[in-house]
């Protein structure tokens, strides 16, 4: 808005500058003023969990509480994390644990003079094991079935469990149960020769867990069904080999001697002569 004008006789006409604008201006730069806010002090890191156990190339996300002095909750993303022995375990920036190798290690996360720590077990993976690995077994053909065991043991880290058990091989003749499904236990196998010919066979049998499986071999020799003792052949003879036949023989050997006997003085008497 322009000021009122005045009338000059011989110059030019003048208007008055409105001063009022100006001022307010300059009152409200001079009021304004630079302040910085400081972060505020951390008084300690608490990481969660602070002791855990886990397997070789598994990973577990931990959690971080950072409070003030005045126990408050902050939220800081300077954290800075670290793994005091990286052979057996790392760590991501976010905080995520990696099983390398089995061992212990501590894990650590800072900001500014405060210290978080977690202590980390790492155990092998469980693994399954067969003792024996392999059966050698044997029977007669027709003769009832066969019993025997093999012990499932861990000999990893961890537990073992949800196993199962399948014949892969000679399922026709090898039954297979587990006595429990968590390690140690027995893999129980019955075996019939009493349905096969004679001969050599082989079997499988699998052992599996979520970890991986074991295969154990059963090896079976299955022998021919004896002869009755009282069964002769076409011919007459015996299982011996030796005929029905109870006379002497062209074919006998020279030098087994002959029997004769004959009466003397009314007593009987026995002569080997040799022919």
């Amino acid at each position: 808005m322009a000021g009122p004008t005045y009338p000059a006789e011989d110059g030019p006409r003048w208007s008055a500058i409105p001063h009022a604008g100006v001022a307010a201006t300059l009152l409200v730069f001079l009021g304004c003023t630079q302040t910085s806010v400081e972060p505020v002090a951390v008084a300690s890191i608490a990481i969660s969990p602070e002791r855990f156990t886990t397997l070789v190339s598994d990973e577990m996300p931990l959690s971080l509480e950072i409070r003030d002095l005045d126990g408050n909750p902050l939220s800081r993303p300077d954290v800075v994390w670290s793994s005091l022995n990286p052979a057996v375990a790392t760590v991501t920036s976010e905080g995520v644990v990696q099983a390398v190798s089995p061992g212990q290690v501590l894990i650590t996360a800072k900001v500014e003079g405060a210290v978080g720590t977690a202590q980390a077990t790492i155990e092998a993976r469980p693994e399954t094991r067969l003792s024996p690995g392999s059966l050698d077994l044997s029977g007669t053909a027709g003769s009832g079935a066969i019993q025997a065991a093999i012990r499932v043991t861990n000999q990893g880290g961890g537990t073992l469990d949800d196993l199962s058990v399948r014949v892969t091989e000679g399922g026709d003749w090898i039954d297979a149960t587990l006595a429990g499904g968590k390690a140690p236990t027995d893999l129980n196998l019955s075996v019939r020769p009493n349905s096969l010919s004679p001969g050599t066979y082989r079997g499988r049998v699998e052992v599996r867990s979520d970890h991986g499986s074991r295969t154990a071999t059963i090896n079976l020799q299955v022998r021919p069904k004896p002869q009755d003792p009282d069964e002769k052949d076409d011919s007459g003879s015996d299982d011996s080999g030796n005929t029905g036949n109870s006379g002497n023989s062209d074919d006998e050997d020279p030098a087994k001697p002959s029997k004769l006997e004959a009466e003397e003085d009314g007593q009987s008497r026995i002569d080997l002569e040799w022919e």
